[in-house]
């Protein structure tokens, strides 16, 4: 086996993953090679996992060496536990597959077998996604109305979001050309899965959309959304910001601005649409995924006897005895 570094660039080079997943082995292994030299004392372009441990004889003479052994890997990755679980989760997943590598090519004892650290047991507690009531929306819009800077901007960004079901980064990426000027819809990048899909506007939404880019003048390859004070393609940070300053004007619960892809799904089910039509809307490639977005503790007016909300429970006590309790 060769020096650790070497070993990461050669496993940087077999590994046939996308771009984005090969820069985080890098930066993974790369956290984890300084862990060592920490560790160990040596610099990183010394360090050599089957001499992690030196054996010394009485005279301090070295007669043996010894591998990398699970307690170390432990201990980075309670490190990385420190920082959040999605750090360890990514740290732990980039090991697995380095050390999976060694294992096939050397067949070196693989020790994230024996590793202790449990993702389960680290997971923490999922909080509960604040939706807002209709009463709500239309205090949030009143509040806009009354304090935005930038009125015709901020109505369409949040209509959007409200209306498609989009993510925000997909609103934000939109270009006047991504809009037919024929038809009531648009062309959108979905984020997640980089696949393109139509997405059909409200006639007043797409009035809305036609006007504000006349009143900018913009060309076809403008983006929709501009920051005044930066002059550039408004960011997720920024309509984040925008959001809670509504939110706190208008008095209401500090919600994420996701949470208004989930309120999408929640008025659509309340208004009657089926699950696979919601899941088409949202763009979701698993059934599962829509589910989550209709569970219990994001539906609103729980206690309020409605036919709609009756159905959306109804369903999911069906689904839990189906599934035993798996939703």
């Amino acid at each position: 086996m060769n020096l650790l570094l070497k070993e990461i660039d050669d496993f940087i080079l077999s590994s046939k993953v996308i771009p984005r997943t090969r820069k985080r082995y890098l930066e993974d292994l790369h956290k984890f090679t300084i862990f060592l030299s920490r560790i160990t004392g040596e610099s990183s372009s010394e360090i050599h996992l089957e001499k992690i441990y030196i054996l010394k004889d009485i005279k301090g003479k070295i007669y043996s060496y010894k591998p990398i052994n699970y307690l170390l890997i432990d201990e980075f990755l309670l490190e990385c536990l420190s920082k959040s679980y999605s750090y360890l989760y990514k740290a732990k997943c980039t090991l697995g597959s380095f050390f999976r590598y060694l294992e096939r090519r050397y067949h070196f004892d693989n020790p994230m077998k024996e590793i202790k650290t449990k993702l389960r047991d680290s997971k923490p507690e999922k909080t509960k996604i604040i939706v807002l009531s209709r009463q709500q929306v239309l205090k949030f819009l009143y509040v806009m109305v009354k304090f935005s800077e930038n009125f015709i901007r901020d109505l369409l960004l949040f209509t959007l979001l409200i209306t498609t079901g989009c993510r925000v980064s997909e609103i934000l990426n939109l270009k006047v050309s991504d809009f037919n000027v024929h038809t009531n819809f648009f062309r959108c990048w979905m984020s997640k899965t980089k696949r393109e899909r139509l997405v059909v506007l409200l006639p007043e939404v797409f009035n809305l959309v036609k006007y504000f880019a006349s009143l900018n003048n913009y060309s076809d390859d403008d983006y929709l959304f501009f920051s005044e004070s930066s002059h550039a393609v408004l960011k997720t940070s920024d309509t984040t910001v925008l959001f809670h300053n509504y939110l706190d004007k208008a008095g209401l619960p500090k919600a994420r601005v996701h949470s208004l892809r989930h309120l999408f799904a929640v008025l659509m089910y309340e208004a009657g649409s089926e699950l696979p039509i919601i899941q088409q809307l949202l763009g979701h490639e698993n059934m599962s995924s829509t589910e989550i977005y209709l569970k219990s503790h994001v539906v609103r007016n729980y206690n309020m006897i409605i036919k709609q909300n009756e159905s959306v429970f109804s369903f999911y006590n069906k689904r839990k005895k189906q599934r035993g309790n798996q939703i």
